[in-house]
């Protein structure tokens, strides 16, 4: 027996089935005609914004546009509000990241074009406020998210203040650390490259974060510093002398003849002045007499604070001081002690 077939049942149903592959279909076409020519159109353009916008609606997930059409294709059907609620939770969540990924990015290229244009801006800082805009674009989100699945964000807000007091209690070590370092952004005591010294720790500044502070030692171990131990002991900046003072002595054998001095005064005097990278040499002097030595008090300064420089300096101007000594037959003092003896002749009388 032949039962007549009611297209009318049938036709929500078809129409949801059309609306997802509309959906899947719109955003193809879009994304292969619209899209290319408007980011030809994007590209002539100064600021960097609408080549983000473009670039994310081009790289959508398939993920947001299974929950859109799914969602749109609920309203040609008549679904349990069970599953009814699912689908617009889905779509909300979906559509909530992608705008947080979107916001987040566009943030991000604005503070890259503001850096770029001031270039003198702490380079620390605005990652800084990079972290700290994504943390909060986010928030934002998750919130508004919450607000549209139905929940009171009101109260879930004020509970978070009563519990924040409670946490604030129980991690006031870890948050005082955090609160150093908006010290430390906002003062610039360093950044990131420059050589530091705090207390027996030194090295070069690789990462400022939120909590610690990590610096690469001279002998290459990453030391963490706390950001709060920072802020309340005595630090050294290296990394902002713009030159490096060189101080340093040698001394000559006592039975070195007065010409001899002189003329090593001036060999070192030369070596230093033909050195590279070397600002000015400030003074040489025959200081004082040793216990065992001749010695010259040498004082010059760099026009670098790189001590990887100055070492390659200071090797270059002692090989040459080294070099002239030994052909002008100048020697270089060493500890000794020097013993006199006298012979006595005692006139023994003989009782």
């Amino acid at each position: 027996m032949n039962y007549p077939i009611n297209l009318q049942n049938y036709l929500p149903l078809a129409k949801s089935i059309g609306v997802v592959f509309g959906v899947f279909l719109v955003f193809k076409v879009t994304k292969l005609v619209l899209l290319r020519y408007i980011k030809k159109a994007t590209e002539k353009t100064k600021t960097a914004l609408d080549d983000v916008f473009i670039e994310r609606l081009t790289h959508l997930p398939n993920y947001f546009l299974l929950t859109l059409s799914l969602w749109a294709a609920s309203f040609f059907l008549d679904l349990p509000q069970k599953v009814d609620r699912l689908l617009y939770s889905a779509f909300i969540i979906a559509l909530g990241i992608e705008i947080a990924k979107l916001t987040s990015q566009a943030v991000q290229t604005l503070i890259k074009e503001f850096a770029q244009k001031h270039k003198k801006i702490n380079e620390t800082l605005l990652l800084f406020l990079s972290r700290i805009s994504r943390i909060l674009i986010w928030a934002i989100i998750i919130l508004l998210i919450l607000q549209n699945l139905g929940y009171n964000i009101t109260t879930l807000i004020a509970g978070l203040g009563i519990g924040g007091i409670a946490v604030a209690f129980a991690l006031q070590n870890i948050l005082s650390d955090i609160f150093a370092s908006f010290s430390i952004f906002f003062d610039r005591p360093f950044e990131i490259g420059d050589y530091i010294v705090v207390g027996q720790n030194r090295g070069t500044v690789k990462k400022i974060g939120i909590k610690t502070t990590r610096i690469e030692s001279v002998e290459g171990q990453e030391v963490i510093i706390p950001n709060k131990e920072l802020t309340e002991t005595v630090l050294h900046n290296y990394g902002r002398i713009k030159y490096r003072r060189i101080a340093f002595s040698l001394g000559i054998r006592y039975e070195t003849p007065n010409k001899k001095v002189v003329k090593a005064k001036k060999i070192i005097e030369e070596a230093i002045k033909q050195a590279p990278n070397v600002e000015r040499l400030d003074r040489v002097y025959f200081k004082t007499f040793g216990d065992f030595a001749l010695i010259f008090e040498i004082v010059y300064f760099m026009n670098t604070s790189d001590y990887k420089t100055y070492l390659e300096t200071q090797e270059k101007i002692n090989l040459k001081i080294k070099e002239e000594f030994e052909k002008e037959g100048i020697e270089f003092a060493y500890p000794t002690q020097t013993v006199i003896l006298e012979k006595a002749q005692s006139n023994l009388q003989s009782v």
